[in-house]
Order: C-alpha cells, then sequence, then structure tokens
C-alpha cells in the first residue's frame, strides 16, 4: 500500500500519541486491575483520535492538505494483546505493550481529491467525531460507575 505524504497542518506537527496507558507507583495495584486501566486507555485514545480529527476539520480549506486519523483497527490489536497479557500475568496487572505508537496516518476513508490535492470531506469528519465523541462518552460513563463503586466498597455504603 502505497503511503500519501500528508502535509501535518499546524495543530499536528511533530505529533504523534504513545499508548501509555500503564500506571507505575505506588497506586499501580489497585487502578492496574479491572475495567479502570482499559477504560482510562480507551478515554486516552478517543481524546488523541478527536485531536486529530480536528486538525482535519481546521484544514478543510488548506491546499495539500490530507485528511489523517489513527487506526482504530490497530489501537484495538494494542488492547487485545494488553489484555490477553493481563490474563497471562500472575499479578493480573494491565500494561499496553510497550511501546505502542499511534502516530496519524492517512485516513482510510475521506473524500475525493478537490483542486488544490485537499482531500478532507467535512460530512466524514463530522460524523467521525461524533462517534469518536460517543465513544469517548460512553468510557467516560462506565469510569465514574466504577469509581462511584469503589468510593461505595471504601466507604461500606451502598448509595441508591
Amino acid at each position: 500500500m502505497e503511503r500519501i505524504s500528508a502535509h501535518p497542518g499546524p495543530f499536528l506537527a511533530g505529533w504523534s500519541w504513545h499508548g501509555s496507558c500503564s500506571g507505575d507507583g505506588m497506586m499501580e495495584g489497585m487502578f492496574s486491575r479491572g475495567a479502570i486501566p482499559v477504560l482510562d486507555c480507551l478515554m486516552q485514545f478517543a481524546g488523541a483520535r478527536h485531536r486529530v480529527i480536528a486538525a482535519n476539520v481546521a484544514n478543510v480549506d488548506t491546499a495539500g492538505y490530507r485528511a489523517l486519523d489513527l487506526p482504530v483497527a490497530g489501537f484495538e490489536q494494542a488492547l487485545a494483546k494488553a489484555y490477553a497479557g493481563q490474563k497471562a500475568s500472575p499479578t493480573g496487572l494491565f500494561r499496553m505493550p510497550g511501546p505502542e505508537r499511534f502516530e496519524p496516518r492517512p485516513a482510510d476513508e475521506s473524500g475525493t481529491l478537490k483542486g488544490g490535492g485537499n482531500n478532507v470531506d467535512l460530512d466524514l469528519e463530522m460524523a467521525r467525531m461524533v462517534r469518536n465523541q460517543s465513544l469517548h462518552a460512553t468510557a467516560a460513563a462506565l469510569l465514574a460507575q466504577q469509581f462511584s463503586l469503589l468510593r461505595e466498597a471504601i466507604s461500606g455504603r451502598v448509595s441508591a
């Protein structure tokens, strides 16, 4: 597959997201098991992807700009690998395989090339942003529920 050279635009110049969803330190044992680290990692990825989509929207009229995206499939594969590692680990700690690196790359689905070399389709980008925002909001709500359960366990009281 030919890699399309994409102009990074003013918002993404020299930018990449290194998937470091693994915690270190004193609280690692409490927050590196179960759903909390997975949801945290998902929120970090959705936030990074949102920045890439926002840069596409900001560059809708920039000559030579090509739409970029973060590879969702690659993130899902890394997440599955981390989950399998968590299940196999004697400590049960969740760790993203490192160094996992997700760099913006030419979008698999983008608009038609316009005169001036720009292929950003505003409708596609807005749809992508809505789906991504929904993913982030769902992960945030689930994470809030996990912390609520943790708070109830610590206080010994169940809220109605």
